[in-house]
C-alpha cells in the first residue's frame, strides 16, 4: 500500500490509476545484470594461492 500511493495519478482520469514507472524497471531488470557481466569481465576469476607456511 505505501508503495503504490505514490505511483497512484491524481487529477487526471481515474483517481485508482496506477502509474507503473516503465523506465525504472527497465533499468533494474537490464541494467543491472549488464553491469553485473561487465564487473565480472574485468575482475580475476581467481585469488592468487599463498604460499603455506610448515
Amino acid at each position: 500500500m505505501a508503495l503504490s500511493r505514490p505511483m497512484t495519478t491524481y487529477g487526471s482520469g481515474d483517481p485508482a490509476t496506477i502509474a507503473v514507472p516503465w523506465p525504472f524497471l527497465a533499468a533494474v531488470v537490464v541494467g543491472l545484470p549488464a553491469l553485473a557481466t561487465v564487473a565480472a569481465l574485468f575482475n580475476r576469476t581467481r585469488l592468487p594461492l599463498a604460499r603455506r607456511l610448515v
